[in-house]
């Protein structure tokens, strides 16, 4: 969920359409990203960005975390707990 005239940043390959005056980025993964991701954590730890995250699922629950992604209505970012 992005608020009005929020921004959103997508790493997934999607091509998102922007609305209700949301600025919409995205981080294509063909190419070398590695800049990118370190700009986007910096953000991120300097709180110039939030990441939502919908779930933390344990490694043993991966299938069902997959399965969510799948269903493309996650409300946030799912996690993968290595441990």
């Amino acid at each position: 969920m992005v608020r009005d005239g929020g921004r959103l940043i997508a790493v997934s390959g999607d091509r998102l359409i922007s609305e209700r005056g949301v600025q919409v980025g995205t981080v294509p993964y063909d190419v070398d990203v590695r800049d990118d991701v370190a700009q986007l954590l910096k953000q991120i730890a300097a709180r110039e960005l939030r990441v939502e995250i919908e779930r933390v699922y344990p490694f043993a629950e991966a299938p069902a975390a997959l399965a969510k992604v799948q269903t493309r209505h996650a409300r946030g970012k799912i996690v993968l707990r290595l441990e």
